[in-house]
């Protein structure tokens, strides 16, 4: 086992693998997902989300994603507490994956945990995701576990209120 070097001006650092768990979402989830979903700041980094401003409406739509059984929607938790979600759904076509995560909670490691367990329920392949190509936080969770690049476009972004590019990725294993 390699030991770190005898100086002492070196700080290594040890990310750990954040302890989440994947629970089915319920009804009871959907608060939790709202206040996720009215930071603009998370909102601006989806780019192709709109700002959550209306519980009913939001209520509304998720209680329709939830009926839906083709959907695979999964809550995700760390330490009893919600922080997060991702579902899988056909969208033109295909089957694709989406995920939000408290932005409390960015930079810890735990949308890359969540895809890789959701990963293993979530079977179909080939699997598509889609991100702002700007967003260098999602790309990586999505190539960490193994979702290659497949190509941008450019689309409306109602977040930005502009144009964007988008980057599309694909898992075919």
């Amino acid at each position: 086992m390699l030991k770190p070097p005898n100086n002492p001006k070196i700080e290594l650092k040890y990310h750990s693998v954040p302890e989440i768990t994947l629970i089915p979402t319920e009804f009871s989830h959907i608060p939790h997902f709202f206040e996720f979903e009215k930071d603009p700041t998370a909102v601006h980094m989806a780019a192709f989300a709109t700002l959550a401003t209306d519980l009913s409406l939001f209520t509304a739509t998720w209680q329709r994603r939830l009926q839906n059984t083709e959907n695979l929607h999964r809550t995700i938790i760390l330490n009893e507490t919600v922080v997060g979600g991702i579902i899988a759904y056909e969208m033109h076509s295909q089957r694709h994956i989406g995920y939000w995560i408290d932005q409390a909670q960015w930079g810890k490691g735990i949308a890359t945990e969540a895809l890789k367990q959701f990963l293993l329920v979530e079977k179909t392949r080939p699997l598509t995701a889609t991100c702002v190509a700007d967003n260098t936080g999602s790309r990586r969770v999505l190539e960490k576990n193994g979702f290659v690049y497949d190509r941008s476009e450019i689309q409306p972004a109602p977040a930005r209120n502009s144009d964007v590019e988008e980057a599309f990725f694909i898992l075919q294993e």
